[in-house]
């Protein structure tokens, strides 16, 4: 009685007939302005410190580099510089890290002669001094630059 009651004073809340429910029109196709434009991606140049391992006196470095910047990178060369635990710069090397096909993961690998890993506290990407022929070039690069590290020393730009 309470619901015949709520349904004569409120009609809205009076159940849908099946009928009605089976005939509902079907809920119109996206159409070109409805559905939102693809996302381009950003060009992207990757860089992780993936490795430091101890080698005799030396320390073998090892990058994993990653070319998103949507063309090839014909010869990709940078400045890291090593701190040491008290944030003194022990190097500044310049990696020549060769040609990195569009699209395409690359490791690369070095040893530091007579440089122990545990005396490296941090790194820095200090710079792109070449990274290819038109339409890339070393500050597009540099912009496009994302690091990160897999060792116990941090890797910043």
């Amino acid at each position: 009685m309470a619901l015949t009651l709520a349904i004569a004073l409120n009609p809205a809340l009076a159940p849908i007939p099946a009928q009605a429910q089976q005939t509902a029109a079907p809920a119109p196709a996206p159409t070109a302005q409805t559905t939102k434009p693809a996302v381009k991606a950003t060009p992207q140049l990757r860089m992780e410190l993936n490795s430091l391992k101890t080698v005799g006196q030396n320390c073998r470095v090892g990058f994993v580099i990653r070319n998103d910047m949507g063309a090839p990178i014909s010869h990709l060369m940078f400045e890291l510089v090593l701190f040491d635990r008290r944030e003194r710069i022990i190097q500044l090397l310049v990696i020549d890290a060769g040609r990195l096909p569009r699209a395409k993961t690359r490791v690369r690998q070095f040893d530091l002669r007579g440089l122990p890993c545990d005396d490296i506290g941090r790194a820095l990407l200090n710079d792109i001094t070449k990274c290819g022929k038109p339409p890339l070039n070393a500050l597009k690069c540099l912009d496009a630059t994302a690091v990160s590290s897999r060792t116990g020393v941090p890797f910043e730009l």
